[in-house]
């Protein structure tokens, strides 16, 4: 599936029985990538679909840990955003101050160093296709699943099957 947004009956069902068929073999539903980091480095949790930061976070501590973006079954992506809220406290100038500084070239090097990426493409390109391999952010040849936004009727549909599913139901 490449689009959640506007799944049918019948492919929701799919999903969650396959959910529920893999539940026995999980040892939890991490909540942080500091959580799973912990786990993993224990040696108490071996495989876990995760965000690109925490084998880097691993690695840097020492940990023999590998990432396979482009697995048989396909991949995800999710992206994260920044919110100028109106009547916010804050200085609105300090804001777009930030932005500006995230996605300037010089800030894909220590961004990609902590096993996060970039919306600077021309940056992200600048560090190179072996650096961009080492931290998960390589090529993606399989189908992706991005996770974008859905309605709050489907987001409420998918929570209550989770939560069944995550007490064993």
């Amino acid at each position: 599936m490449t689009d959640w947004s506007d799944v049918s009956n019948a492919e929701f069902e799919a999903a969650t029985d396959w959910l529920r068929s893999i539940h026995e073999n999980l040892r939890t539903y991490w909540v942080d990538p500091g959580e799973l980091g912990q786990l993993m480095g224990s040696g108490e949790v071996l495989v876990a679909w995760a965000w690109n930061e925490v084998p880097v976070a691993l690695a840097d501590e020492g940990f023999p840990v590998g990432f396979e973006r482009n697995t048989a079954e396909g991949t995800s992506v999710w992206l994260c955003g920044y919110v100028n809220m109106t009547d916010a406290p804050g200085v609105e100038e300090k804001a777009y101050d930030y932005v500006n500084a995230l996605l300037a070239v010089d800030s894909a090097q220590p961004l990609i160093e902590g096993g996060f990426g970039s919306a600077n493409t021309v940056a992200l390109a600048s560090l190179g296709t072996e650096t961009l391999e080492a931290n998960g952010l390589g090529a993606v040849t399989v189908p992706v699943l991005a996770q974008l936004p859905i309605s709050n009727e489907q987001r409420q549909r998918q929570a209550e099957a989770f939560e069944r599913i995550k007490a064993g139901f």
